[in-house]
């Protein structure tokens, strides 16, 4: 069964991330719903200039067939 997210709330896993790539891939993927819409979402870890750890998100709507 898969896990899937309640309303205002998401669920994120780690991506296992080739460190060969070159591409800038998220840390981690998963899924969010709100206001009763499904997303996909991405997170990538980031540091600022005085090394404080931070987390930045890309959401996109997933679209329903039919």
């Amino acid at each position: 069964m898969a896990l899937k997210a309640e309303n205002m709330k998401g669920i994120v896993f780690e991506n296992a991330v080739n460190p060969k790539s070159k591409k800038k891939l998220p840390h981690y993927k998963g899924v969010a719903k709100i206001n009763g819409k499904e997303y996909q979402v991405a997170c990538w870890r980031g540091w600022t200039k005085t090394k404080s750890e931070y987390i930045s998100f890309a959401f996109e709507e997933v679209k329903k067939d039919g």
